[in-house]
């Protein structure tokens, strides 16, 4: 393996591990400040808010532990790590595209149309 990939390998691994440690507080915050500080009790026009604040946040720690699992598996050179580190950053990207658009959706239906 060329010394450039090596270091590019690091390199992608050391950040992924970073970001997601950062990642992982701010979801564990989140879900502790969820737990701790929100009222549970469900919003009568909202009724599955909380169960769609769940699954997203048991989807993204999932994504989380897929990505530093591949980010320790890059910083120790093992190119079987490549194809599931771009399987995974591509599954997070639509992840994110349909996320979007399915809040962006949910926001166009509850707008008030001008008189």
């Amino acid at each position: 393996m060329p010394k450039w990939a090596k270091i590019a390998m690091r390199t992608i691994g050391v950040l992924n591990c970073v970001l997601g440690i950062y990642g992982s507080y701010l979801l564990f915050r989140m879900a502790r400040w969820t737990l701790t500080k929100h009222d549970l009790t469900p919003v009568p026009d909202r009724p599955y808010i909380l169960i769609a604040f769940w699954v997203l946040t048991g989807i993204n720690a999932v994504f989380l532990v897929i990505l530093l699992t591949t980010a320790i598996r890059l910083i120790q050179l093992k190119t079987s790590a490549i194809a599931p580190y771009s399987i995974a950053v591509a599954g997070l990207v639509a992840y994110g595209f349909l996320n979007g658009a399915m809040w962006d959706a949910v926001m166009a239906s509850e707008a008030v149309s001008p008189l």
